[in-house]
């Protein structure tokens, strides 16, 4: 259900940049910290089920941030 719903797979895409940038960046020297785009490219890339979105992923990041945005939180950045 929620592969249907690519604006919650960024949600999930979003746990594993910070995961990747927490845990693999900080420990491995020689990894890039990339962006939220540049990891999100390469996991529509190497997932068969995102593969088919990879050409939308400007618009599916866009969607996802003007609802991230829309949701209010609490707490101090």
């Amino acid at each position: 259900e929620q592969r249907e719903d690519l604006v919650r797979v960024l949600f999930a895409v979003e746990l594993a940049h910070w995961f990747f940038i927490d845990f693999y960046c900080e420990d491995y020297n020689d990894l890039h910290v990339c962006n939220i785009k540049e990891f999100a490219l390469q996991i529509f890339q190497h997932c068969p089920f995102l593969r088919d979105y990879v050409h939308n992923l400007d618009t599916i990041l866009s969607r996802w941030r003007g609802y991230k945005l829309s949701v209010p939180t609490y707490g101090a950045v």
